[in-house]
């Protein structure tokens, strides 16, 4: 049976996006630091996972920064905006 639960992890990269029915684009932040990093003095646990209902139909996007980084001739950065966009 298909309960549409995704669970997600912080591996360093820019948040997962989803696009809503409403055609919206919504960031899903993740609520730790990113997988093998080093916790903070004091910090004693790090939520390395989160679970997220999707509902049948919405789109989740994965993307690198090597997208949002990449230069034109000229050294512009695409960038989120031009991505998010696009």
């Amino acid at each position: 049976m298909e309960t549409g639960q995704v669970a997600l992890a912080n591996g360093g990269h820019p948040y997962p996006i989803v696009l809503t029915r409403e055609g919206e684009l919504r960031e899903i932040e993740m609520p730790s630091l990113p997988l093998g990093m080093a916790l903070p003095f004091g910090v004693t646990h790090n939520v390395a996972e989160l679970g997220v209902e999707m509902a049948t139909g919405i789109p989740l996007i994965f993307y690198s920064d090597g997208i949002t980084d990449i230069q034109d001739e000229d050294g512009e950065f695409y960038g989120d905006e031009r991505f998010l966009l696009s």
